[in-house]
């Protein structure tokens, strides 16, 4: 008597999301798989991209949540994460989030002008932590 038999595929996660949505992080959150587990392989990239440009995370098994950092603002990633079992492979699961765009300053004013200084005032944008100012000599 021989026996042929199959691996059978176990569960992926459930409700994967994006549980925090930043102009360069996304904070993403599951449950876990029923069965006991090695820990997790998490793969991203920006859509549209080659899969040369996927990015690789190894998280334990205890995780449930895990922030993506250093991201690309105003940009669509594609997340899988992959549970990994002991002796069998998991159903990888998949969602597409996109980072925050970054806004610009309003009320741009420059005052007091010379040949070596000025002041620009602005009103400032939610969240930002720094500006960068750039000028240059004006064309015309």
């Amino acid at each position: 008597t021989s026996g042929k038999g199959r691996t059978k595929t176990l569960a992926g996660v459930l409700n994967f999301r994006v549980a925090k949505t930043e102009h360069f992080r996304l904070k993403l959150a599951w449950k876990p798989p029923a069965l006991p587990l090695q820990g997790y392989r998490l793969t991203y990239k920006p859509r549209g991209e080659a899969d040369t440009q996927l990015e690789e995370k190894i998280l334990g098994a205890d995780a449930t949540s895990f922030t993506l950092e250093q991201l690309l603002a105003d940009t669509e990633y594609v997340v899988t994460i992959h549970p990994v079992h002991p002796r069998n492979t998991a159903a990888p699961t998949s969602i597409s989030a996109k980072t925050l765009p970054l806004e610009s300053v309003q009320q741009l004013i420059v005052q007091n002008l010379t040949p070596h200084s000025a002041r620009a005032l602005w009103r400032g944008v939610s969240g930002a932590t720094s500006y960068q100012l750039k000028w240059g000599p004006s064309t015309g």
